[in-house]
């Protein structure tokens, strides 16, 4: 066993007698450069343990440990800066150390609203984990729809520390669906006359807008314009009609509205039955204040 100050290595654990032989050989060159203290445990056939222990310093290995690089290749919910709608987003990273075969033995992770993290809203502190993933939980906080700043700094096996990464990293967190407005037409109403619609859609992270007439896509378009209008129309034909309008923005939420109604410009049809026709040879008209009679 090769102990050091943070770290015990086992170099060879055997149950084949050996008498006066050679145990174990290994490669000094790939240890880093430094004092170690090599612990010999044994135990023989009866249960007996003994132990010797000799300290040596190593020259001709590895240079000695240097800080790991830090944290790269960071993520939030697997994407790079990106709008999401979860307030309990996981935040990824890769660490990065020259020192082959190094590991990761701790790191921390800030959050704060500018670049120049002069004010920290949120803190992990060192956390002691191997993981490089952290779920962070944000419902406590009143959040604003604004970009969120983080960095990382991680420390290896030797508990050597990195810098921070450099904070331009962010995420932006939008729980609020589009709001959709559908004017020009009531729900279930006839109509006598053509029919312009307006729609409206309101969103300030808006991705994309989808409009239907009697189920049928005529407008898909993706745009961050805010507020997206459109007028549909004049619509002219007699008919039964629904509009439906679905909006997307860039967190994910989604948003529909519809409305349906009928356009019918047609003159009633008046048929009298049950009279024979007949020839018209004396008519006689009466005026009074009150009303005209008419006779045959």
């Amino acid at each position: 066993v090769v102990e050091d100050r943070t770290n015990q290595i086992i170099l060879t654990n055997s149950s084949v007698s050996i008498v006066d032989g050679v145990l174990y050989v290994w490669n000094s060159t790939l240890f880093t450069n430094r004092e170690y203290s090599l612990v010999l445990e044994v135990q023989d056939i009866y249960g007996n343990r003994a132990e010797d222990r000799v300290n040596i310093t190593l020259t001709g290995g590895l240079p000695a440990n240097r800080a790991p690089i830090g944290a790269t290749n960071l993520r939030v919910d697997g994407k790079i800066n990106p709008v999401i709608s979860n307030t309990k987003p996981v935040i990824s990273w890769e660490f990065v150390d020259i020192d082959t075969g190094d590991y990761q033995s701790a790191f921390q992770i800030q959050i704060s609203t500018n670049t120049q993290f002069s004010e920290i809203m949120y803190d992990t502190g060192k956390v002691i984990s191997t993981n490089k993933s952290y779920t962070l939980d944000l419902t406590p906080y009143t959040l604003h729809l604004a970009p969120y700043y983080y960095r990382i700094k991680v420390w290896d096996s030797f508990d050597a520390e990195s810098d921070f990464s450099d904070g331009n990293d962010w995420f932006i967190i939008d729980t609020e669906s589009p709001v959709i407005t559908i004017t020009g037409a009531k729900d279930n109403e006839i109509y006598r006359e053509d029919i312009i619609i307006e729609i409206r859609v309101e969103d300030d992270t808006l991705d994309k807008v989808e409009v239907y007439i009697n189920n049928t896509l005529i407008v898909s378009t993706n745009t961050t314009l805010t507020p997206y209008t459109l007028n549909l129309g004049p619509i002219t034909e007699d008919g039964e009609y629904r509009i439906e309008v679905a909006a997307y923005d860039k967190a994910s939420n989604t948003a529909s509205e519809a409305i349906n109604f009928v356009i019918d410009k047609s003159l009633p049809e008046i048929n009298i039955t049950g009279v024979e026709a007949v020839s018209y040879t004396h008519l006689r008209a009466h005026e009074t204040s009150l009303h005209l009679v008419c006779r045959l």
